[in-house]
C-alpha cells in the first residue's frame, strides 16, 4: 500500500509540472481514481531514443501543446524520463521507481470497401455485415495453407503431378528477412508516389517487427519518419502502421498524436496533428496492445483512450475512433482493487472498462453519433471476460433497448452487441425475447440487424449441457418464416441469419434441420433478384448444403450481374469440394474485369483447394501485355497468394519501369502472404464497429477508414 502511496505522490507531481495538454481538462468518471502508470518495457532491452529528428510537414485541425515527451492523461503519469529501464514484461501492478512509459498506415492502401470487393456498400444492406463479418467463416488462410488432400486426379486440379505442401505455401522466415523485408523497406525510404510508399508501410506493418529480425528497427524509424512526409495517406499510414508493426518503444510517440501534444506535433513537423492523424494514432496504439498482449502496454493504451473520450475539448471523429479502439485491446480479467475497496481506472481490468463503458452509453454528455460506439466495444471486451461481466453487458444492451427514447444509433449499437453476447438456454430467454421484439417492433434496420443477432444468438449453446440448445428451433422456425413470409426487403437478412446459424451450430457439432435446408433451396431457386439471390447463395454455403452445388451452378448460368454471380462462386467455395473447381475455373477465365466476381472466384477456387490458382495468376501477370490486366491479378494475390507468389511479387516491386498502381498492389500481396495472423489485422474491429453510423475514419466517408483497409 505504502509502495502505491508513494507511485501516486510520484506522478502527481509530475503531472503538476508538466506543460498542459488537451487532455487536463477531461471529465472523470466518477469511479476513477489516478490512473496506472505508463508500463515499463517488456524485457528486452531500453529505450535508446527516437532517431533523428524530423523536420516540416503534418496537417490541420486538433488542438493544444503539450509538454515535451509526456504522456497525456487527465492527471496522467509523466513521459519517458530518457532512456527507461527494461521491466518484466506484463506485471499487473505497477512498480514505484519513476514509471517510464514505454518507448519512442494505408491508410488508404487498397480498395473501395472494407474488402475491397469492387462493390459500392450500402450501409443499411445485408451485404454489408456480410463483407464486415465474414473473415471468422470463410477461414481463408487455413485454406491457403492447407495441403490439398489425394483425389485421384491431382493433375487436373494442380495443372501437374506435384502437390504443394503445407512449408511450400507458408512463407520461411528467411526468404522474408532477405527478400521481402529489404524490398518494403527501400520503398519507404525513396522518393516514391504515396499510394505506393502507403501500402509497402502497411505491408511491413501486417509482417510485424517478430518477422522483421535484424532489420525491425529500421522499419521502424522509417514509419517515424515518414510521420514527417507532409502527405496525410502517408502519414495516416504511418500512424497505424507504428502500433501494428508490434514495437512497444513506439507508444509515448502514438500516444502524443492521439493527444495532439507538443511531443506529437513535433513528429508530424509542426503544427496541430489532424483530426485524421490522432483517429489513426488511436487505433494504432490500440493494435500494439492487440499484437504484443503485453499487459502495462494495455493498460497504457487503455488510459490514453479512455482520456480521449473523457476529455472536455475533442471532436467527435477522434473520440469515436478512440471508443472502437478500445474493443480490441486485451485488459486483464481480474480488477485491480486497493485495499480501501476504491476502483482504479477503467483501464486497470477488463471489467472496470466495461463498466465505463456502460457509462459511456447513458452519457448523454456525448454526442449520439459517439455514443452509438459503445454497446459494440463494450460487447466485445465483455465476450472474453469472466461470466459474470458478460451477463452484467448482457442485461446493460437489453436495457437499453426497452428503453422507449433510446436514440435509433444507440439502438442499432445495442442490437448488434447482443449478437456478440447472446446464446441459447433457458438463462438468455429474455435476450432473444428482446430482439425478436426488436424484429418486430423497430424501425427497418433494426429490423433487419436483430434478424442476424438472432441468428448469431441461437448458434452457441447454452451453459447447460441438456438445455444447451433450448430456443434455438424456436429461433429458427421464426428466420424461415420471415424468409418465406416476411417482407421482401427482410428475406434476404433472414437467409443469411439462417446461415450465420448453421455455420456456428455446425462449428458445434450440432446437426442441421432439413426444413430449414429445404426452404433456403426454394427461395434460391425461385428468385429473379441479383441482390436476393446472393443472400440466399452465401447462407447454402454457410450451411455448407453439398447437395446444392447443382443448383448454384445452374444459377451462375442464369444471372449476368456480377455481384450475384460473385456470391454464387463463393457459395460453392464454402461447400469446401474440389468437385466445383471446374465450373469456378470456368467463371475465373473470364472475371479479370469484374474486380467483385474475380475476388469472389479465386476465393472460392482457394477454399475448394485449386492449388494451381497461384501459379496460373503469376503466369498471366508474366505473359500479359496489359498493365491493367497485370495491376488486378497483382491484386488478387493480395487475397489468396501464397509462398510461391513471393519472389515474383518482390521482383515487380522492385522494378520501377512498372507502373505505380502494380508496384502498390505487389506491395499489399506481400504484407498479406507474409503476415502471420490467420485473419486480417482488423477483424476484431469490423465486429466491434457500428457501421451505421457516419465516422469517415472508420468507414463510408470521402476518404479510406480503418475498415476499408487490408
Amino acid at each position: 500500500m505504502m509502495r502505491y502511496l508513494l507511485l501516486l505522490t510520484l506522478v502527481t507531481a509530475s503531472a503538476a509540472s508538466s506543460s498542459t495538454t488537451p487532455l487536463e481538462s477531461s471529465t472523470a468518471t466518477p469511479h476513477t481514481n489516478p490512473p496506472p502508470p505508463p508500463p515499463r518495457l517488456p524485457s528486452g532491452g531500453t529505450y535508446s531514443g527516437p532517431g533523428d529528428t524530423v523536420g516540416p510537414g503534418g496537417g490541420g485541425g486538433g488542438g493544444g501543446n503539450g509538454g515535451g515527451p509526456s504522456t497525456p492523461g487527465p492527471a496522467g503519469p509523466a513521459g519517458p524520463a530518457g532512456p527507461g529501464g527494461p521491466g518484466k514484461a506484463g506485471p499487473s501492478t505497477p512498480g514505484a521507481a519513476g514509471p517510464a512509459a514505454p518507448n519512442g498506415p494505408s491508410a488508404p492502401a487498397s480498395s473501395s470497401s472494407p474488402v475491397g470487393s469492387g462493390v459500392a456498400l450500402d450501409p443499411a444492406a445485408w451485404y454489408t455485415w456480410w463483407e464486415l463479418h465474414k473473415d471468422p467463416y470463410l477461414k481463408l488462410k487455413e485454406a491457403i495453407y492447407k495441403a490439398p488432400s489425394s483425389t485421384g486426379s491431382d493433375d487436373f486440379f494442380l495443372g501437374h503431378g506435384e502437390q504443394p505442401t503445407e512449408e511450400d505455401l507458408r512463407p520461411p522466415q528467411s526468404v522474408i528477412e532477405a527478400e521481402v523485408v529489404p524490398a518494403l523497406l527501400a520503398v519507404m525510404t525513396k522518393d516514391e508516389m504515396p499510394n505506393v510508399i502507403s501500402s509497402a508501410t502497411m505491408a511491413l506493418a501486417k509482417i510485424g517487427a517478430d518477422s522483421c529480425g535484424e532489420r525491425a528497427r529500421d522499419v521502424q524509424l522509417a514509419m517515424r519518419a515518414l510521420l514527417d512526409s507532409g502527405n496525410q495517406e502517408v502519414v495516416e499510414a504511418a500512424a497505424l502502421a507504428l502500433g501494428l508493426f508490434g514495437s512497444p518503444s513506439v507508444a509515448p510517440d502514438l500516444a502524443s498524436l492521439l493527444a495532439d501534444t507538443r511531443a506529437g506535433r513535433e513528429l508530424v513537423g509542426g503544427g496541430k496533428v489532424s483530426t485524421r492523424t490522432r483517429a489513426f494514432a488511436g487505433h494504432g496504439l490500440a493494435q500494439l496492445a492487440r499484437r504484443t498482449k503485453n499487459t502495462e502496454i494495455s493498460r497504457f493504451a487503455a488510459h490514453q483512450l479512455v482520456a480521449i473520450v473523457d476529455a472536455k475539448r475533442c471532436t467527435d471523429e477522434v473520440r469515436l475512433a478512440a471508443l472502437n479502439a478500445l474493443a480490441v485491446i486485451p485488459l486483464a480479467s481480474s480488477e485491480l482493487v486497493e485495499a480501501s475497496g476504491v476502483r482504479l481506472s477503467p483501464s486497470s481490468s477488463r471489467a472496470a472498462l466495461v463498466e465505463w463503458l456502460g457509462v459511456k452509453c447513458k452519457q448523454t454528455q456525448l454526442s449520439d453519433r459517439v455514443r452509438a460506439h459503445a454497446p459494440r466495444t463494450m460487447a466485445l471486451q465483455a465476450m472474453d471476460g469472466e461470466l459474470a461481466l458478460r451477463e452484467d453487458a448482457t442485461k446493460l444492451l437489453v436495457e437499453l433497448l426497452a428503453r422507449g427514447r433510446t436514440d435509433r444509433q444507440l439502438r442499432y449499437g445495442a442490437v448488434m452487441g447482443l449478437g456478440l453476447l447472446g446464446r441459447n438456454g433457458p438463462e438468455h430467454t429474455y435476450v432473444r425475447t428482446m430482439l425478436m421484439r426488436s424484429a418486430r417492433d423497430g424501425d427497418a434496420t433494426e429490423r433487419h440487424l436483430a434478424l442476424m443477432s438472432l441468428g448469431q444468438v441461437t448458434g452457441r449453446p447454452g451453459l447447460d449441457v441438456k438445455s444447451a440448445w433450448v430456443g434455438a428451433d424456436e429461433v429458427e422456425k421464426y428466420l424461415r418464416v420471415q424468409l418465406v413470409r416476411g417482407k421482401s426487403r427482410a428475406k434476404p437478412w433472414a437467409a443469411l441469419a439462417l446461415g450465420v446459424q448453421g455455420a456456428e451450430q455446425l462449428s458445434r457439432g450440432r446437426r442441421l434441420k432439413p426444413e430449414t435446408r429445404d426452404a433456403l433451396r426454394m427461395m434460391s431457386e425461385d428468385c429473379k433478384s441479383p441482390a436476393d439471390a446472393g443472400a440466399y447463395a452465401v447462407a447454402i454455403g454457410l450451411r455448407t448444403d453439398v447437395g446444392a452445388s447443382e443448383l448454384l451452378q445452374e444459377k451462375l448460368a442464369y444471372f449476368s450481374d456480377q455481384q450475384a454471380r460473385g456470391d454464387l462462386c463463393l457459395s460453392l467455395g464454402l461447400m469446401r469440394e474440389q468437385k466445383n473447381v471446374p465450373a469456378l475455373q470456368e467463371v475465373f477465365a473470364n472475371a479479370v474485369y469484374e474486380p467483385h466476381l474475380l475476388s469472389r472466384v479465386i476465393t472460392g477456387l482457394t477454399l475448394s483447394q485449386d492449388k494451381a490458382l497461384v501459379p496460373t495468376i503469376l503466369k498471366e501477370i508474366e505473359t500479359t501485355e496489359s498493365s491493367a490486366v497485370r495491376v488486378v491479378y497483382a491484386w488478387a494475390l493480395g487475397i489468396v497468394g501464397d509462398a510461391r507468389a513471393v519472389t515474383p511479387l518482390a521482383e515487380l516491386l522492385k522494378d520501377t519501369d512498372h507502373v505505380t498502381t502494380l508496384r502498390s498492389k505487389s506491395a499489399d500481396c506481400l504484407g498479406f502472404v507474409c503476415d502471420p495472423e490467420r485473419v486480417p489485422w482488423n477483424t476484431s474491429l469490423k465486429r466491434a464497429a457500428n457501421y451505421l453510423t457516419r465516422a469517415e475514419t472508420v468507414t463510408g466517408g470521402s476518404s479510406f477508414g480503418v475498415l476499408d483497409l487490408r
